[in-house]
């Protein structure tokens, strides 16, 4: 039997391609993910409906995950992955359409009161990981400063993960999983 690891990810510069879109991108990330609420919003996209090429770059931007079975091959592991992200409180919206975070390892800044670095934030993922009896508490992130605040609590392993070299994710995770 394997031991139960949690991995928390990042949102932006992890998972997301890039740390921000801009305004037209942004708004085509809505779009897609069910997010307009400004009648402006509805009706820019409408006037002007993104093209396939724009849709495809901003799904290859901020949902990484959309790569074919990126974590299937981790199976034989006992994983459990998260967010842990300082994204505004509406990629709640992002986060519940990704099947395999368990949304209980969700853990945006502005809906739990404190950012990361700080260390409040990191030991707020201790607590919500207890239920799962993890053996390992893996997190990620490209922020050097934020993966050296997390190494401060002796229940994570934080890694940092350099966005812009271009490597796949699934591998960082799996070369990381058994260090």
């Amino acid at each position: 039997m394997s031991k139960t690891v949690i991995v928390f990810l990042d949102l932006g510069g992890v998972l997301c391609l890039g740390e921000s879109l801009n305004q037209r991108s942004h708004l085509i990330f809505r779009s897609i993910y069910g997010m307009l609420h400004e009648v402006e919003d509805m009706i820019s996209i409408l006037k002007n409906p993104p093209t396939e090429i724009e849709i495809n770059d901003v799904i290859k931007r901020c949902h990484r995950l959309y790569e074919p079975d990126l974590f299937y091959d981790l199976i034989d592991y006992n994983l459990f992955f998260g967010i842990a992200t300082n994204s505004p409180k509406e990629v709640v919206l992002f986060t519940e359409k990704l099947s395999f975070i368990q949304q209980d390892l969700v853990m945006i800044s502005s809906l739990v009161g404190v950012s990361k670095p700080e260390l409040e934030f990191f030991k707020m993922m201790v607590d919500i990981s207890k239920k799962y009896s993890p053996h390992k508490i893996l997190f990620v992130d490209d922020k050097k400063n934020i993966v050296d605040a997390a190494n401060l609590v002796p229940q994570i392993t934080a890694i940092h993960f350099d966005n812009t070299e271009g490597g796949s994710l699934y591998e960082f995770i799996k070369k990381n999983l058994n260090k």
